[in-house]
C-alpha cells in the first residue's frame, strides 16, 4: 500500500487527539465509578449494613461476625457493582449506536463509558480472584472452588480481549483526524487516543487516590489494556471505516477537561 505523506497528521493534531480523548476518558470514569459506588452503597443499606462511601471504596461499618452478613446480603452487595457495570455497558452501547452517524466528541465519551463499564464488570472478577477482595467474598461464600474461580478469571480476561477486538471499529469511527482512513493516521489515533490516554488517565486517578489504592484496584485498572491492545491488530484488517467528520483544525476541549479534573478532586476531598 502506498502511503501519502501529505495526508499524515502533524504533531499538534496528535497531541489534541490525546488531550481530548483523555478528557472524555476521565469524564466517563467519573460517571461509571460513582454509579458503581452508589449501587454498592444502596444495596448494603437495603440489607441494613451500615456503609459509608469513601473515595476509594464503600466502607462497611460492621464487623465480619455481624449477623447482618447473610449469604444473600453478601452475594448481592458484592455482585451489584459488576451487574450495574454490565447494565451501564449496555446503555452506552445502545447510545453509541444511536449516535454513530453523528459528528462530534460525544461518541468518544460514550465509547470510553462502554469500555470502562465492561472493564469494571469483568476485571473485578480478575482482581477479586487475584487478591481475594471485592467479588471474591461472594464467590467464597457461594463455595466456588479456587480452581473454578481461576477459570472464571481467565475466561473473563479472554472476554475482555474479544470485546476489544469487536469494539475497535467503533473506536476508529470516533477519530477526528483528516484522512482518518490513512493506515498511519489510524495507528496514531489508536496510540494517542487509546493507549496513551489509558496510561495517562489511570496515572492521574492513581495519584489522586493515593495512598489508598490497593492491588485489587490496580489489577482492575491495568486489565483495561486487554481491551485496548486488540485495537491495533484489528484495525489493520479493516480496509475502510465510516468517518462522519474530518476536522482539519481540531480544538482542545479544555473546559471539559477542567470539569473532569474538578470532579476527581471533589471526590477525593469530599469522600475522604
Amino acid at each position: 500500500m502506498i502511503i501519502n505523506e501529505a495526508e499524515i497528521v502533524n504533531a499538534r493534531q496528535r497531541w489534541i487527539s490525546f488531550a481530548n480523548s483523555l478528557t472524555f476518558f476521565l469524564l466517563a470514569f467519573v460517571v461509571v465509578y460513582m454509579v458503581n459506588l452508589l449501587a454498592t452503597y444502596i444495596t448494603a443499606e437495603s440489607f441494613g449494613v451500615d456503609a459509608v462511601i469513601k473515595y476509594f471504596k464503600v466502607d462497611f461499618k460492621i464487623n465480619n461476625e455481624s449477623d447482618k452478613w447473610t449469604v444473600d446480603s453478601l452475594i448481592l452487595i458484592f455482585y451489584m457493582s459488576p451487574f450495574v457495570s454490565l447494565l451501564l455497558a449496555g446503555l452506552f452501547s445502545r447510545l453509541k449506536n444511536l449516535f454513530r452517524p453523528d459528528p462530534g466528541y460525544f461518541k468518544l465519551f460514550l465509547m470510553w463509558g462502554f469500555i470502562h463499564s465492561m472493564n469494571f464488570c469483568f476485571a473485578s472478577f480478575i482482581g477479586g480472584v487475584a487478591t481475594e477482595q471485592g467479588i471474591w467474598f461472594a464467590l467464597a461464600w457461594m463455595g466456588v472452588p479456587t480452581f473454578v474461580q481461576i477459570i472464571f478469571a481467565v475466561v473473563f480476561a479472554i472476554l475482555l480481549y474479544f470485546i476489544g477486538s469487536t469494539s475497535s471499529v467503533y473506536f476508529l469511527e470516533c477519530c477526528n483526524y483528516p484522512f482518518a482512513n490513512n493506515p498511519v493516521n489510524r495507528q496514531y489515533w489508536l496510540l494517542n487516543a487509546g493507549l496513551k490516554t489509558w496510561f495517562a488517565g489511570f496515572l492521574i486517578v492513581g495519584l489522586l487516590f493515593l495512598p489508598e489504592i490497593r492491588y485489587y484496584e490496580l489489577i482492575i485498572y491495568f486489565s483495561m489494556i486487554i481491551i485496548i491492545i486488540p485495537f491495533f491488530h484489528t484495525s489493520k484488517l479493516m480496509t475502510e471505516v465510516m468517518i462522519v467528520e474530518e476536522v482539519e483544525k481540531p480544538v482542545f476541549h479544555w473546559k471539559w477537561l477542567a470539569v473532569a479534573l474538578l470532579c476527581l478532586v471533589l471526590i477525593r476531598i469530599l469522600l475522604s
